[in-house]
């Protein structure tokens, strides 16, 4: 039998709830609703046991405590799983590492034929589709700004501080849509399916995980397609099982949050193709974190996740700095001379607006380098032509200063010039054309018998 998930959440200890305690919630629904819900005998226990939810994991399904929320079955897991809701789509591996089918089975709740919890290597099989299954995603950090693990990683899922994200965008989803108190609604159990109406990468598992597990909890789901799984027009992504009120209640909600997440992981992944590991978003974003997780599962990079996260210096900074200097160039130099690097967070990164400012802060930087170990400036060409940063790539190559710096370009970059920009020298792109405005994926949801 499979360990429960709170013993899996105690060996692994990323998958917690945020750090939030249930009289804070509490207090939230009551802002929310004008009530007082703390003597109430119909108000839901979970919502009085939520400092327990935020320590131990008690999943809508087991794929929420394994893959979507970040944990992982034990590696000698075989045999029968009861009410294994899990489905993978397409293949798993059997002990003598052949694919197969696994829906069929999978759909079974009491099967009992060890299809493939494997146990040696990754865990495979009835958790997790092996045979080509293309997640659109590095955990290993590249670049200063390929932050996404701090997000997500393939061996452990969502992180802390995604979590918290989920946790405070659900809370703003469910109460904008008049929902105060989990649902509890009646009508006939019914089947819903979730299904894709264009190709893209599916991105939002985990926080329809999150919010059926708080705000729906009789609803239980089954995941035909992962965080990061790719889609193919018609492919099926997910089964909704519960009362017809229930199911009906949260279907908006769950579509709302993948459509979006899975539009930007799907337009990153169009750009990254082109430019891979060289595309990154902005803190111009509509979900914050999330948007930037979304990103990181397109396969493109997050750039910092938040002004604190690292250092960025841009004109209006140095227009509030060192006011006894009179250009914008001297306040530049003085400010790389003084700056401390342990002080700066994940990197440092300085908007340059010409190239003579360019070049002067990697000449400034490289000098620092050669003094002690110093990480790379990243050094930001502000609306620069894709000729103007070859130049000035050029031009560092010939100083001999082009190590000391990462480049990277922002400000009028559009796709149809994207092989441009990805040849002309630079290591990084960022753009919030990737994140904001984006189309949703389209997905639909059907009850069945309709």
């Amino acid at each position: 039998m499979f360990e429960s998930s709170a013993e899996l959440s105690r060996k692994t200890d990323v998958v917690s709830w945020p750090e939030r305690s249930n009289a804070d919630h509490m207090q939230a629904v009551e802002s929310r609703t004008g009530k007082d819900h703390s003597q109430s005998t119909d108000f839901p226990n979970h919502l009085h046991q939520r400092t327990a939810l935020m320590q131990q994991v008690q999943p809508v399904t087991e794929r929420s405590a394994f893959y979507g929320l970040g944990g992982r079955p034990p590696s000698n897991a075989v045999g029968s799983v009861k009410h294994h809701h899990v489905v993978s789509c397409g293949h798993s591996i059997q002990g003598g590492g052949q694919a197969c089918d696994a829906r069929t089975n999978h759909r079974n709740t009491n099967h009992a034929i060890p299809m493939g919890c494997a146990s040696k290597g990754r865990w495979k099989g009835c958790f997790e589709e092996v045979a080509d299954t293309p997640i659109i995603m590095a955990d290993a950090p590249l670049l200063p700004h390929d932050r996404g693990h701090e997000l997500w990683t393939m061996e452990e899922g969502a992180s802390r501080k995604l979590m918290a994200s989920i946790d405070r965008w659900v809370s703003a989803m469910v109460g904008d849509d008049g929902v105060d108190m989990p649902l509890s609604g009646t009508g006939a159990p019914i089947e819903a399916t979730v299904f894709a109406r264009q190709d893209g990468v599916v991105v939002g598992c985990a926080v329809v995980d999150y919010m059926l597990q708080i705000w729906a909890p009789s609803v239980r789901v089954s995941w035909f397609a992962g965080d990061g799984k790719r889609v193919s027009s018609g492919d099926e992504i997910a089964m909704f099982s519960g009362t017809s009120e229930d199911v009906l209640a949260v279907e908006r909600l769950a579509l709302n949050a993948l459509g979006q997440l899975s539009g930007i992981a799907t337009e990153t992944k169009r750009w990254s193709s082109i430019a891979p590991k060289q595309i990154a978003c902005t803190r111009k974003t509509i979900w914050g974190l999330l948007d930037k997780w979304a990103v990181h599962m397109g396969g493109g990079l997050t750039h910092r996740l938040s002004k604190d996260d690292a250092v960025m210096i841009k004109e209006n900074d140095l227009a509030s700095m060192h006011d006894h200097l009179e250009t914008h160039a001297e306040r530049l130099v003085t400010y790389l001379q003084d700056v401390d690097p342990n002080e700066v967070g994940a990197f440092l990164e300085v908007e340059t607006r010409t190239e003579k400012e360019a070049m002067m802060a990697a000449m400034v930087w490289s000098q620092r380098r050669s003094e002690g170990d110093v990480p790379r400036l990243v050094v930001m060409l502000d609306n620069f032509s894709p000729e103007q940063c070859k130049t000035v790539s050029e031009q560092m190559e010939d100083q001999g200063i082009r190590e000391h710096v990462v480049l990277e370009a922002s400000g009028g970059i559009v796709f149809d010039e994207l092989k441009s920009w990805h040849e002309c020298g630079l290591d990084v792109v960022s753009t919030s054309v990737v994140n904001r405005g984006v189309q949703p994926l389209d997905m639909s949801m059907l009850v069945k018998g309709l």
